[in-house]
């Protein structure tokens, strides 16, 4: 996928979040419900996600901008950093907050990071298995107990979230 591709993508994430968002009757949205240790659990992580993610993206960027060629995921690091973060950031601002929609969003969002944080891991691990080298066990332990904590929080949120009306 060249960037052309990723901004259309990313173009079309953006309107269908904005048209699932605005399917919502607010009176059910309102009346959502989830426990507060679950919410406070999953805001504590999206906010880890980002403050760790973060200089970790800027860094492995800052190849890219010296050479001043784009690498191959450079945008993935861009989306990250311009959508998905700041997303998590809202969500985590809504949920400490209690504000309805941020019950409904952290659940799209813990599917968001358990299936990216899951796929990055196995790409480390894949990646080294196939050229014949040592995976790098930092992104690997990373991602992949990012996507473990997710998946647990998923299942919390099930779990827990009610949605009266």
């Amino acid at each position: 996928m060249d960037f052309r591709q990723s901004r259309q993508a990313a173009a079309l994430m953006l309107l269908a979040v904005l048209l699932v968002l605005c399917s919502f009757r607010r009176e059910a949205v309102e009346q959502s419900f989830l426990p507060k240790a679950v919410r406070r659990g999953i805001a504590l992580y999206f906010i880890a996600v980002v403050l760790v993610l973060t200089p970790i993206w800027l860094m492995l960027m800052m190849g890219d901008v010296e050479k001043r060629a784009p690498g191959d995921t450079y945008a993935v690091f861009l989306l990250d950093l311009c959508i998905v973060f700041p997303a998590f950031a809202i969500i985590s601002a809504m949920l400490l907050r209690n504000r309805p929609y941020g019950n409904l969003l952290s659940g799209v969002a813990l599917v968001k990071g358990a299936t990216i944080c899951l796929s990055v891991g196995f790409g480390e691990w894949f990646v080294a298995f196939r050229g014949g080298f040592p995976p790098n066990y930092g992104m690997l332990g990373l991602f992949g107990g990012l996507g473990v904590v997710s998946l647990a929080l998923l299942l919390g949120y099930w779990k827990g979230v009610r949605i009266e009306g």
